[in-house]
């Protein structure tokens, strides 16, 4: 399979909602420095360019879809509307693109959710979340303005899951994000029902990863 394959799909990929689009190219330079004089000068350069990926986005560019030799990413930043509608909208990209993609193998599968929670008092973490980082008391000799961290978790022999913390502080205000990137390196045969079933898989371990890091007092403040 060719990237230039995908270009025939372009206008029906327009048509989902993905109106902009942006070819994504990979340049090298290779220069002689040793013919390069002091000041300002013109030089001539041999370069290596080529095409990696098409990029598509939105009118809001909070939905984008890339589409590369070796990988699919579909990404939506929108407010969320739930699971099924995003499902629905996996398909839909997916629908377009079966001719090329049929008898293809999917070598790896994933799913990232990036939650963000505004706090105007974060004087304790374990109020909201059951993981965090410690320090043995008086440790650190000036007050942190910003941590993170990371975790991984063995899910199963073909799953595991990324969880980052972050914490910063932004106009008089703490930001905290929970990022949680959940991947399954199951090798199959391309087939939209698999991938549906996944992804489901994929949101379970999210959820239960989620409900095992925040507290009941962060989950009254989201309702």
């Amino acid at each position: 399979m060719k990237l230039e394959d995908f270009s025939k799909f372009d206008n029906s990929i327009k048509e989902l909602g993905f109106p902009k689009r942006a070819d994504g190219i990979e340049a090298s330079l290779n220069v002689d420095q040793s013919r390069i004089p002091l000041g300002k000068s013109k030089i001539s350069a041999t370069s290596d360019a080529k095409l990696i990926h098409y990029s598509y986005s939105s009118d809001d560019n909070k939905k984008k879809l890339t589409l590369s030799v070796s990988n699919i990413t579909y990404i939506d930043e929108s407010d969320y509307e739930g699971w099924e509608r995003f499902t629905d909208s996996v398909i839909n990209i997916l629908s377009k693109l079966d001719s090329i993609l049929e008898h293809r193998t999917i070598k790896r599968t994933s799913i990232r959710f990036l939650n963000q929670f505004n706090f105007d008092q974060f004087d304790d973490p374990t109020e909201y979340f059951k993981v965090v980082i410690s320090s043995t008391e008086d440790s650190l000799s000036y007050p942190l303005a910003k941590y993170a961290f990371k975790t991984t978790f063995k899910v199963s022999d073909v799953s595991h899951a990324v969880v980052n913390h972050f914490l910063d502080r932004v106009d008089e205000r703490y930001i905290y994000i929970l990022d949680l990137d959940i991947l399954n390196s199951r090798n199959y045969e391309y087939a939209p029902s698999i991938i549906l079933e996944l992804l489901s898989q994929l949101r379970e371990v999210k959820n239960t990863i989620f409900f095992d890091s925040v507290t009941d007092k962060l989950i009254e403040l989201c309702n």
